[in-house]
Order: structure tokens, then C-alpha cells, then sequence
């Protein structure tokens, strides 16, 4: 902002020069208003050589109006000579020392602008002087003063915008989101429907996520202005809310404002990922780390996109490198490790290996609480830690270990870290008197609330899964401590952390994965886990083949558990019996190159597309059981064994062929199995899985007593009884307890 100001009125002065001057000033012609001031100041001097005096204020006023010439030409240097002398002369004009703070600052000289400005202020408090000296306070990063000052700039001048729109950008930019959303009524009421104040409230918003609100005023924003920014902001919402559609749209409205906005590829990449659209997803994730080559986020997100591509050295290599940039990232190396357990050709030692020195980095690391001695107990406490008590596979586990029993002396206390809470949630936490949402707290947080609780026995449920607690763990702030049903391997911590591991005799056979442990293997007679059925599940229905007139295999398990080596051998089993389909489903084949890419690779192998099945996942748990209608019989994926699916695909009266390895990833179908009184159907090889499969497609007579009897067999089973399972599982955990010291009034045997 230009001001100019004074009068001249004197004697033998040309009165219409400084008029004149501003004239050429307001109409750019700065050649003539330089000539016409210099004019004027020539005048004045003689005139006060005449006199004997001098005319501070109209000597000042020109010399004034000169600097402001000359800063409009460029001349900064020359401007602020002149603003000085123009304050020199007429020290009481706070116009004046105001147009000095704009001639220092546009030196970038902001420590003495804002000197100017105080001096200005000081004078008389003008609304622009206020927004001035806010913004150099701004370049000299004292934002909290510069907030001050379009404060009360705003109340000097309530009905102006723009200073309730730099005031939002200084709150944003300080952190102080909330005093930003509540200053943005304010701020539209000042007669503006800017679109960056829609667009600074929304990102506030974004930043305390609450998303929901973030994207109604980030809509707002674009409906004004459609800004790549603006709209990437509003697919973030989208994406949080689980929106993707909408929030692909809105990064792809982004992209074509500006096709190199990389957090709009991001975004994009984030929305078609959740919408199983994974080979354009990797596409724009690429495109963010052509970029940003260090960006973790996307290192990591790339790295799921390749699981479910069947890309397993690809996936780890991007969960390495990002290891690299944040190695003290506990979470990151977890990803890894998780990893590791999916490729048909990983080492179980080497496996064991990268998980043992990342548990050993971890407890070195890691301040331990005051660890609980042994005491006398009449009730064990069990904590259970858990990410994942809500829709997803474990709590199909869980409801088990969580159901109280009257006759067993213990008390669950649960600790939930679910992010989004639902139906689920709810069913769960009603079977618990003593329910803890832990989800905002820190490791160290989490660590002294296990302590006020007096746990005696705490046991992790994620393992290296997303979200674990591990890093607590490692704090050691229960005496016992044990890692179960979430994850297939070991935690790698030292069992001077992580006493004990949850398994049974079968995934785990004496003598054969001890030396995959860095634990003790707590094993539990029959099977190591409870399923409970879920209450949507149909009825089963007839086998498919009865309509079709031929077998079907099927697989629903998670694209990243299957491999084109497991592939390769399915397609030897549609070779072996002919006419046979293979009926596969899952998130990824939504994507139709993932889809084009199975059909081609089973065409080398001689299968024609039309004995393919690809579907991609269902919406809800009913439909995804009802899809089991149209399977004869199950294919288990190796060596990462399914586990929810083994069991869903039993209970809708589907049998399924497994292959055993030697270690516990590998082992769970065989498990599973057994507890049913199906063991024959574990194979221990490849070749010996080929014959169970094809045989049982030759014996429609066994399938059919499967699909009549498979569902009343489970009910009776070591897998569905819950209360077999409890009173096990408590024993186990006594044992357990007895062994690290505690006392019992009853003693337990061991």
C-alpha cells in the first residue's frame, strides 16, 4: 500500500506541484512525478533560503512523496533515504514513519521496519500500519506478535477481509488450528466469501482431524476457487472418511488443474489403492516418489500396493529402504518383518534372524517401567492389547478370550487401539467390565496405564501387524508377558520382554520351531484358537458342481498371500481334472491388469480364461460367506497358511486341502484341521496336496457329506467350544504365571 500525504500552502509556492505530482504518481507516469517532486523540493529549499527558516512540514511532506516515487521505480535504496529525511523533518507524522516501516521492509530490512512502524503506531494507530508491521513480524518468524497485530487490526477495521485472512493464515501456520476455525465466522462476516478462508478453516479442520467438517468447508472453498491445493485438501478429508470414490474424483479435478501436484498424486494414489485399483495407484505413488524419493509414507504405501501385486521382493526392498530413512522407526521395521512371512522362497532363519536383532535394537533402546515382582494372587488380571477388536479377522478370535467365565478366577482387563469403533467394537466391550480406549495414548502412556491396572499377565494380539504395541511391550510393564493370534511368527523381543508365545502342538510341533522363537512356546492342548461364526453367516448351501456339472476350486484369501508359484501349482490341478474352474477373490482383483496378468500366465500353462473366476471382494461379511455357494472345494495359499478363511470356508460346509511346512506360518491350516477331525486333508508336500485335491474333486459323495455335516462336525469341535478353549487357555496362563514367581492359594500344576 502507497500512502502520500501534507499539504502546501505557502507563500510564492507553487501550490498545484504537489498535486501535480501525485497525479503523475496515481497514473504511473513516474518520470513525471520524479521531475515534478524534485521541482517541488528545489522550491521549498529556496524558498527557505529566502526566508531564513525552513518548512519542516512541507519540506517533509515532499521529501515524503519523493521516497514513495522512488520506491514505486525500484530505487529502494534512494526511497528509504528519502523516508528517513522525510522523518527527520516532521518526526510527529506518523504517516511518515509508516512509509519508512514500507521502505525498510521491501529491503527485507524487517527488525528496523518494524522500529518504524512502533515509532508509526505510536503516533496514531492505523489499521494498515498494524497489517504492516503483522507482516514483518511474520518474515522475522515472531508469528505470535504478528497475530496480535491483525488481531487488532481486524477490530480497528471489523469489515475488512483481509486482515481476518492474514490473521487465519498466522494461526494456521503457528498451529493454532482451533483459534483458526473459530475466527472464521468472524472473518466471512467481514462482507467476504473469500475462498481462502474456507480453504484455511478447512485445513485446520484436516489437521485436528475432523474430517467430516474439513471436507463440507473445504467444498466451500473450491465452489469459490478450484485450487489443485484445495482440492487435494478435500480428497485427504474423502480418503480419512473412507470416501475413495469421491476422493478420487477430487484428486483427479486436482491433477488436471496442475498434473504435477504431488500431494494430489498421493492422494489419488491413497484413494485407488483402497478401491483395488492397484496398478494405476502404484502409478501416481511412483510419480510422488519421482519427486520425493525419501517420502516414507509412500515408500511404505507402494510397498502394500506390490504385496497385493504378488510383487514380495519388491514390497521388501521399498520396506528396506524406507527402514533406511527412519531406522529408529519401531513401525516401519515391523512392516518389514511382516513382509518377510509372505514370499514362497523365504528362509525361516533368516526370517527368525531379522526378527530377533530387530527385538534385541528395540529392548536396548527402550527405558523399561519398574518391573512387578512375584506376588500372592487369588485372581490373575489379564490384560489384552489390541488394535484390532472391531471388523476385522481377529475379532472373530478374540470373542472367545474376552467372554468371561464364572468358574475361572481372572479378570480380562482389555486395552483397545481401535481407530474407528463399531458394531463390533461394541458386541466385544459389552463382555468386558474393564475396557480401556487406548488408541491417543503414547507407548509410554499406555505402558503406566498397564501399570495402574496391576496386569499380571499381559498379552499382545498384533504381533508385527499394523498398529502393534510392541514398542510398550518392550517396556516390560507387566512381570508376564505374551504375544498371541495375530501374527505368525515370533516378536523377535528377548524373553526378558516377551516371555511367552501362544501356539499349539500341531503349528508348533516339540523340537521343531523352538529355534524360530525368541519366546517360550506356551503350548495349548488341541487347537491355539477359538473361532466364533459369524451370526451373518447363510446357510449352506448345495455344492456348486450339482448346478454346474463340474468342480470348483476356490481361494478368498488376501491377494499378498498368493504367489505365481502357488498359482503355477493350481494350474496343474486344472490341468489334472478337467473341466474344473478356480474361482479366486479378493481386494486386488478388482484391478483388471492384476486380472489380465493371472489369465495370461495361466494361458502359458494351458488354461484357458474361461475356467478362471476372478471376483473382487465383497462389501459385507454375509456376501462374502454366500460367495462360498459357488466353491467345491478350498485351496489353502502357502507358506502363509489362511487362517479366518480356513475357518469361514469349514463352517460353510466347503473342505479345504492345506500344505504343511516347518514353521508356524505354515502350519495353521494343518492345525486347523486336526481340531475338525480333518487332518487328512493337510498334505506335506506339494505333490502329495496335488493327489488329496484331486482325489477329493474324483469323490462327490465326501464332498456332499462335507456340505451335510462340516457345520454340525465344527460345533462340536475344539475349535468352536469356547469353553473347552477358556478353561484351557486359563490353565495355561496359571501355569504361566506360577512358573515367573506368582503365588496361587490353590497351586497350579505345571
Amino acid at each position: 500500500m502507497i500512502l502520500v500525504g501534507g499539504t502546501m500552502c505557502a507563500a510564492g509556492l507553487k501550490e498545484n506541484l504537489f498535486d501535480e505530482a501525485v497525479g503523475f504518481l496515481r497514473n504511473r507516469d513516474l518520470d513525471g512525478a520524479e521531475k515534478c517532486c524534485r521541482e517541488l523540493l528545489r522550491e521549498i529549499e529556496n524558498q527557505d533560503a529566502r526566508s531564513g527558516s525552513q518548512a519542516s512540514g512541507r519540506h517533509g511532506a515532499a521529501l515524503d512523496l519523493l521516497g514513495t516515487i522512488l520506491r514505486s521505480k525500484g530505487d529502494l535504496q534512494g526511497a528509504v533515504t528519502c523516508a528517513r529525511a522525510a522523518t527527520a523533518a516532521d518526526p510527529a507524522s506518523a504517516l511518515f514513519q509508516y512509509n519508512l516501516g514500507d521502505c525498510l521492509r521491501a529491503l527485507g530490512h524487517h527488525a528496523d521496519a518494524v522500529a518504524a512502524y512502533r515509532r508509526s503506531l505510536a503516533l496514531r494507530e492505523m489499521p494498515q500500519t498494524l497489517r504492516a508491521i503483522a507482516a514483518s513480524f511474520e518474515s522475522l518468524t515472531r508469528i505470535d506478535d504478528a497475530i496480535a497485530a491483525y488481531h487488532r487490526s481486524a477490530e480497528l477495521e471489523p469489515g475488512n477481509p483481509l486482515a481476518h485472512v492474514r490473521l487465519l493464515r498466522c494461526l494456521y501456520r503457528r498451529g493454532k488450528y482451533q483459534a483458526c476455525i473459530d475466527s472464521g465466522p468472524t472473518a466471512l462476516s467481514a462482507g467476504s466469501q473469500d475462498a481462502e478462508i474456507h480453504l484455511l478453516v478447512g485445513l485446520a479442520h484436516l489437521q485436528l482431524r475432523q474430517f467430516l467438517e474439513a471436507a463440507e468447508t473445504l467444498r466451500s472453498s473450491a465452489r469459490l476457487k478450484r485450487t489443485a491445493l484445495c482440492l487435494s485438501a478435500l480428497a485427504t478429508a474423502l480418503n480419512e472418511l473412507r470416501l475413495y470414490p469421491r476422493a478420487a474424483s477430487a484428486a483427479g479435478d486436482a491433477l488436471n488443474l496442475e498434473p504435477g501436484h504431488i500431494e494430489s498424486h498421493r492422494q489419488l494414489g491413497i484413494a485407488l489403492h483402497r478401491l483395488g485399483e492397484l496398478t494405476d495407484a502404484a502409478g501416481h505413488l511412483k510419480q510422488v516418489l519421482s519427486n520425493r524419493p525419501r517420502d516414507v509414507e509412500t515408500l511404505v504405501r507402494l510397498a502394500a500396493i506390490e504385496l497385493g501385486r504378488m510383487n514380495h521382493a519388491e514390497a521388501i526392498r521399498l520396506l528396506t529402504e524406507a527402514g533406511f530413512i527412519v531406522p529408529d522407526s519401531p513401525a516401519i521395521a515391523s512392516k518389514r518383518l511382516m513382509g518377510m512371512n509372505y514370499p514362497p522362497d523365504a528362509d525361516d532363519r533368516e526370517i527368525f534372524q531379522a526378527h530377533r536383532e530387530w527385538g534385541e535394537r528395540l529392548a536396548a533402546q527402550t527405558p523399561t517401567c519398574s518391573i512387578p515382582g512375584p506376588r500372592k494372587m487369588n485372581r490373575l488380571r489379564i490384560g489384552y492389547v489390541s488394535p484390532d477388536l472391531c471388523d476385522h479377522a481377529v475379532a472373530y478370535f478374540a470373542e472367545a478370550i474376552l467372554t468371561p467365565m464364572a468358574d475361572l478366577d481372572e479378570g480380562v482387563v482389555v486395552f483397545s487401539d481401535v481407530e474407528k469403533p463399531d458394531a463390533t467394537t461394541a458386541r466385544l466391550r459389552a463382555l468386558c467390565p474393564i475396557w480401556h480406549e487406548t488408541r491417543a495414548l503414547d507407548h509410554r502412556g499406555l505402558a503406566e496405564l498397564v501399570e495402574r491396572e496391576r496386569i499380571d499377565i499381559l498379552v499382545d494380539l498384533a504381533g508385527h501387524t499394523a498398529d502393534n504395541r510392541l514398542p510398550m511391550f518392550a517396556m516390560r510393564p507387566a512381570m508376564t508377558q505374551m504375544t498371541y493370534l495375530g501374527y505368525p511368527n515370533t516378536t523377535g523381543l528377548p524373553r526378558s520382554v516377551m516371555q511367552y508365545r501362544i501356539t499349539d502342538a500341531i503349528c508348533d510341533p516339540p523340537g521343531m520351531t523352538e529355534a524360530l522363537h525368541t519366546e517360550e512356546l506356551l503350548r495349548l492342548p488341541g487347537v491355539f484358537l477359538c473361532y466364533t461364526p459369524s451370526a451373518d453367516a447363510p446357510p449352506v448351501a448345495p455344492a456348486p458342481c450339482i448346478r454346474n456339472g463340474y468342480v470348483t476350486f476356490g481361494c478368498f484369501s488376501n491377494a499378498a498371500k498368493l504367489s505365481w508359484e502357488t498359482l503355477a501349482q493350481w494350474a496343474e490341478l486344472l490341468r489334472n481334472v478337467p473341466g474344473a474352474k478356480l474361482l479366486l477373490k479378493n481386494h486386488g482383483l478388482m484391478d483388471k491388469s492384476i486380472c489380465e496378468s493371472i489369465r495370461v500366465f495361466f494361458r502359458s500353462r494351458g488354461i484357458e480364461p474361461a475356467r478362471l473366476i476372478l471376483r473382487r471382494g465383497t462389501a459385507s461379511v454375509a456376501d462374502h460367506l454366500a460367495a462360498y455357494a459357488d466353491v467345491d472345494i478350498a485351496l489353502d495359499t502357502f507358506p502363509y497358511n489362511g487362517t479366518t478363511t480356513i475357518c469361514e470356508a469349514l463352517w460353510m460346509g466347503v473342505p479345504l486341502v492345506t500344505i504343511s511346512g516347518q514353521s508356524h506360518r505354515s502350519r495353521v491350516g494343518r492345525s486347523i484341521l486336526t481340531a475338525v477331525g480333518l487332518s487328512e486333508l493337510a498334505a506335506d508336500d506339494g505333490q502329495s496336496f496335488s493327489k488329496t485335491v484331486v482325489d477329493l474333486a474324483r469323490d462327490y459323495r465326501r464332498r456332499r457329506s462335507f456340505r451335510t455335516e462340516l457345520r454340525e462336525t465344527m460345533r462340536g469341535s475344539h475349535l468352536i467350544r469356547a469353553d473347552r478353549f477358556r478353561s484351557a487357555l486359563h490353565h495355561a496362563f496359571r501355569c504361566a504365571a506360577s512358573a515367573r514367581g506368582g503365588e496361587f492359594s490353590e497351586p497350579a500344576v505345571v
